[in-house]
């Protein structure tokens, strides 16, 4: 079955203009003390490409599925929170989306997101960009299973991006991918 997910070819995506930032939260918030309007639909979408976010989450039904969908982020969330969610993925991590340490009989290790599990074998995807690509570990080869802390995203991701594409960015979250939302307008 997840030999079928269509994977996103990173190569081929975007990237952003800059110059980089090294985005932390308060940083960041700088940029949205008023209302957030007039931002570009066509750049906040392009950087939802260029942060490599549409390789693991979707929005409109369209890119990864290893990442929550976040069509509704920018109506159960504040942009603060938002932000503190790419700029500290580790902060906060959903019971859903938990990657393992797997620490195997020869002391070996990997760590992933446990995609299935029997008393044969024991699938991990290793790579949070492609859950097609699952690494295949007899279970018995398997000394202990941890959830890890760590989340599968990795952190600055948007640190490419300068403070336009950043609210660009924000503004395509916020919208749930809506290109008619106030915030375009």
């Amino acid at each position: 079955m997840l030999g079928d997910i269509e994977t996103v070819d990173l190569s081929a995506l975007p990237n952003p203009e800059g110059p980089a930032v090294a985005w932390t939260v308060s940083q960041g918030m700088q940029y949205f003390k008023g209302e957030l309007r007039g931002r570009s639909f066509e750049n906040g979408k392009k950087m939802f490409a260029a942060g490599r976010c549409v390789a693991c989450h979707r929005i409109q039904g369209s890119g990864g599925y290893s990442g929550p969908d976040l069509g509704s982020v920018g109506k159960r969330y504040s942009i603060e929170d938002i932000l503190k969610s790419i700029c500290e993925p580790s902060a906060t991590i959903s019971d859903q989306y938990t990657a393992s340490e797997v620490t195997l009989k020869d002391g070996s290790g990997l760590y992933g997101r446990i995609i299935f599990k029997n008393d044969q074998e024991t699938a991990i995807a290793t790579n949070p960009f492609n859950f097609g690509q699952l690494t295949n570990i007899p279970t018995e080869n398997i000394k202990e299973i941890q959830p890890s802390s760590t989340s599968l995203m990795p952190p600055g991701m948007i640190n490419g991006m300068n403070p336009e594409e950043l609210q660009d960015l924000m503004a395509y979250l916020l919208s749930g991918g809506n290109r008619r939302h106030v915030v375009f307008k």
